[in-house]
């Protein structure tokens, strides 16, 4: 039941790198977003970098992260807050998780429909529904340290292999939504988006 929503047009402003690095990841809901029907509204990255090869074409590489548990791959992503927009949570859930900053596509890759863990599912009124807002991020500064660095792990991959690594049907489906977004379904089956 994963399906990819329309995109929210009044997000559009992009984000740059920059500014001070958070010490600590926020935790806690007490500043969460919800959407209408009690859904836990959420954004996210796919963190991307382009680079030329020596023999001239564009190598495209995807930044994924390990969940929290350890449990696979996927996308530096968390809770929407109410006093940021939906851009800065995104830039802010990727530097806290991924330890990586950099300027955001114009527009959303788009919106997801997932349902979180067990305990949210039994013990919440929304069920464990959430909806991820996904941008795509340009790569421009990646930490040697960060709030989630002891907890978590880095791997650039191909773009195939991203799709293969990633943990939830959604990312992967985030995955090929932005392939298509900047016109390079070519980069889902081929050399030229091999992991640097």
């Amino acid at each position: 039941m994963l399906k990819c929503l329309s995109v929210s047009p009044h997000i559009m402003a992009p984000t740059s790198v920059g500014g001070p690095l958070p010490t600590h990841s926020r935790v806690g809901r007490e500043q969460q977003r919800y959407g209408i029907d009690g859904e836990r509204l959420v954004a996210g990255c796919i963190p991307v970098r382009l680079s030329i090869s020596s023999s001239g074409p564009e190598i495209v590489s995807i930044l994924l992260i390990t969940s929290r548990g350890g449990k696979g791959y996927v996308f530096p992503k968390g809770g929407w807050e109410l006093d940021e927009s939906c851009l800065e949570a995104a830039a802010r859930e990727t530097v806290e998780e991924a330890g990586v900053r950099g300027k955001l596509e114009d527009a959303p890759v788009g919106r997801w429909e997932f349902y979180s863990g067990k305990a949210e599912r039994v013990h919440s009124a929304h069920k464990g529904r959430c909806i991820a807002h996904m941008f795509a991020m340009h790569v421009e500064e990646e930490l040697s340290s960060w709030p989630e660095s002891p907890a978590r792990k880095r791997i650039w991959c191909s773009v195939p292999d991203a799709i293969q690594k990633c943990r939830h049907d959604w990312m992967k489906d985030a995955i090929r939504a932005w392939v298509k977004s900047i016109d390079r379904e070519d980069l889902l089956c081929n050399s030229a988006s091999m992991a640097l």
